[in-house]
């Protein structure tokens, strides 16, 4: 049942996610490509996919470091 919770609320956050960086364009639409990429493998929840989003989400930063909403440690 936590499970079950948790999922609809990281669906809920992150679809609240989405519309919130749907009002404001991004500088660089490749930076949105790769955040929006990151997300896709971030929500297949295994821990590969994990690391292929944070390759992503460290690309869009790298594009667009503005368009990040929090910095990320890349230790």
């Amino acid at each position: 049942m936590t499970a079950s919770v948790a999922g609809s609320l990281n669906r809920r956050f992150a679809e609240a996610e989405q519309q919130r960086v749907l009002r404001k364009p991004p500088d660089r639409l490749d930076a949105w490509e790769a955040y929006q990429r990151g997300l896709w493998h971030f929500y297949k929840y295994g821990p590969e996919e994990n690391q292929i989003a944070l390759t992503f989400f460290r690309q869009a930063i790298a594009l667009d470091p503005n368009f990040a909403p929090v910095t990320m440690d890349t230790r």
